[in-house]
């Protein structure tokens, strides 16, 4: 070792302790004076990393973490140096469980006390916001649900705040007009609220994730009818049913079903009968095969769905995701309901004025 990297004996016990932190799957925080001076001389060295005041932590464990470890991690550690804190946006969201699109889990959302330091850190984002009621989580004090979803749904993209607000309803009961009630009463004024409220029309807690709120958003910006939910297909002879994560009723009376990531889910896992575990991937037969998903919308004919007047469409999220509008529209246009582009009315786009 050459004399830079050398390291005193305090430097090597730091080291050591910071990877106990690790082991019990947190970062190390740095709460005497003589500890800071041990961590920044091994930041000078390489070493390790400084995230935030005080939270230090190895390179190669901070970018083997997830994004939800990440975020979960480095807000527990700010929660230890900073006592006044308040987390708010996407973080708080996460730690209720109500939604987490990757997307908007970059960095850290807190909002600190006006005299309090701000350091600029890559992972750490300060907001100006007003906190309104708080709840006290562990040892998280965040925006209290309501806020944190509104503050999410005027200022993020219609795809990824759609997500937050089917959350609020699928893991707090939450109706629409409670939320629109909150927003009319705390939130007048606020920078998008409008755009907040565009969002609230499309809420719905049958979504069961994120990734299906998201797909669903998608539709709606590409100018498709929102699609009824979790579609239940009564099989024949009392025999349980199939489940669709989407569905659209034409006309006639039957129904065009679609289900995300490949067409396996089309019959629920709970549905305990001898027929259930022969057809429980729909999608293993060789049709499905040699039709690969990332081509966007794949007809199959099934033959139980056949019979039950259903025809079925294979979404993939990645297209989803990623294609702009047009491509959307081509690739969905087996779905039925495609509206005009010119009365159907979308979501408006993010102003890029900037954010209170």
């Amino acid at each position: 070792m050459s004399h830079d990297k050398r390291c005193s004996k305090p430097q090597v016990e730091l080291f050591f302790r910071l990877f106990e932190a690790h082991h019990g799957g947190r970062l190390f925080v740095a709460t005497k004076k003589w500890d800071e001076r041990c961590a920044y001389a091994l930041m000078q060295k390489e070493m390790i990393i400084r995230l935030y005041n005080h939270v230090y932590a190895d390179p190669a464990y901070w970018n083997d973490l997830g994004v939800e470890d990440r975020i979960f991690q480095l807000a527990s550690a700010i929660a230890v140096v900073e006592p006044d804190a308040v987390f708010c946006g996407a973080t708080a969201a996460l730690l209720y469980g109500i939604g987490s699109a990757y997307s908007l889990l970059d960095k850290v959302q807190v909002l600190l006390p006006r005299s309090t330091r701000r350091d600029t850190y890559e992972f750490v984002e300060y907001r100006r916001w007003r906190p309104g009621d708080v709840w006290q989580l562990g040892p998280f004090t965040l925006t209290d649900p309501y806020r944190t979803v509104v503050d999410i749904a005027r200022t993020s993209a219609f795809r990824y705040a759609l997500g937050y607000v089917d959350g609020l309803a699928r893991e707090y009961g939450v109706e629409r007009e409670e939320l629109r009630s909150y927003a009319q009463a705390n939130c007048r004024g606020l920078h998008g609220i409008a755009r907040a409220f565009e969002v609230f029309e499309h809420m719905d807690g049958r979504s069961d994730n994120g990734g299906e709120s998201e797909a669903r958003a998608a539709m709606i910006l590409a100018g498709v009818a929102a699609p009824e939910l979790q579609v239940e297909i009564t099989r024949p002879g009392n025999a349980g049913y199939y489940l669709a994560d989407y569905g659209w009723q034409m006309p006639n009376g039957s129904w065009m079903l679609a289900e995300l990531h490949g067409l396996g889910k089309f019959e629920d896992d709970a549905q305990n009968d001898p027929e259930h575990a022969a057809a429980k991937n729909l999608s293993r037969c060789p049709r499905a095969r040699r039709e690969p998903a990332c081509h966007g919308p794949q007809r199959h004919s099934f033959q139980a769905l056949r019979h039950l007047r259903c025809q079925s469409v294979r979404l993939h999220d990645a297209r989803l995701r990623y294609s702009n509008h047009k491509t959307l529209r081509r690739l969905l246009t087996g779905c039925p309901h495609l509206l005009d582009n010119r009365t159907h009315h979308r979501p408006r786009p993010l102003s890029l004025n900037k954010l209170r």
